[in-house]
């Protein structure tokens, strides 16, 4: 346990020390990185503050908010959208046919036989992982 871990469970469990700033360093605590017995004392701490009626609402609502995101994850909007990913599949199809094309050019297939990228212009063409790394 590393020194700044010790000295948050120190202030968090002091009794003597205001409750908001007990409560600010259990965030200290589940915010980042921690042992796993530093975390659940962390949330024995929170949970005993707003299971707490006699605490004042606002220090039981900062414990239930540290609890909600230590116990579960943040629900965020994808950032990819359906535009996008189809964005990146014209590209990357685009990027596959040129390869293509370089290639027949190269091995002096030009002009290239009927149906020589038919593959690529299928509605279901999904891009080949090994398209994408080349």
């Amino acid at each position: 346990m590393t020194r700044a871990i010790a000295a948050l469970l120190d202030i968090m469990n002091n009794a003597a020390a205001p409750l908001r700033r007990r409560i600010e360093a259990t965030e200290g605590l589940l915010a980042y990185e921690a042992p796993e017995e530093a975390v659940d004392e962390a949330k024995i701490f929170l949970t005993s503050i707003f299971e707490n009626s006699s605490e004042h609402v606002d220090d039981r609502l900062d414990a239930l908010k540290l609890m909600r995101k230590a116990e579960a994850r943040k629900i965020t909007q994808p950032t990819v959208s359906a535009a996008d990913e189809r964005a990146n599949r014209e590209l990357w199809r685009q990027v596959e046919i040129a390869r293509r094309r370089v290639a027949m050019v190269n091995a002096g297939l030009w002009p290239p036989p009927k149906g020589w990228m038919n593959d690529l212009r299928r509605e279901n063409y999904v891009t080949s992982p090994e398209g994408i790394s080349r």
